[in-house]
């Protein structure tokens, strides 16, 4: 029996591969379990940052598909995240000796106001919702985000909800 919860929400587009690279950056132990919650709907696993310091850790050890970041964390905010993640995409990293592959970001903000999208597109980001968002919201970020980085294969689509 699949223990894995499907999304109730129907599935337009279904570019996801279970296999995408996901980190949460997230400090409120509330929001990062109701995210981590949605992904597990749309058939998908993340690891967890608890704020930016420990993000950048994460980023800096292994690559990722997909950053779904909180703007507004303790030690390092997500706009000072995603300037470190565009600096590294630009210039290698004397260690490494190539730049880091792309990385779509996605902003996850309790923010609404006027101007606050722009904001966070200005900074690097390459997508905004609105916390909560929705299952479907999210989805959708992330198979932009699957495009714009090529990922999108017929053979990585996830099953339709049954």
């Amino acid at each position: 029996m699949n223990s894995t919860v499907q999304a109730k929400q129907p599935r337009s587009c279904n570019k996801i591969s279970a296999s995408t690279r996901i980190l949460l950056a997230e400090d409120n132990p509330v929001n990062r379990k109701v995210a981590l919650h949605q992904l597990r709907q749309l058939g998908l696993t993340a690891d967890a940052a608890e704020n930016g310091e420990e993000a950048v850790k994460r980023l800096a050890a292994q690559p990722y598909d997909i950053l779904l970041l909180d703007c507004q964390m303790p030690r390092m905010d997500g706009y000072e995240v995603a300037n470190w993640v565009r600096e590294r995409e630009r210039a290698p990293a004397p260690s490494e000796g190539r730049v880091a592959p792309p990385l779509h970001i996605i902003a996850l903000t309790a923010n609404a106001l006027v101007g606050d999208r722009e904001k966070c597109i200005n900074a690097g980001m390459d997508d905004y919702l609105t916390k909560p968002a929705k299952v479907a919201d999210l989805q959708a970020a992330i198979e932009r985000g699957i495009v714009r980085l090529g990922l999108d294969r017929e053979d990585a689509a996830l099953p339709n909800a049954a």
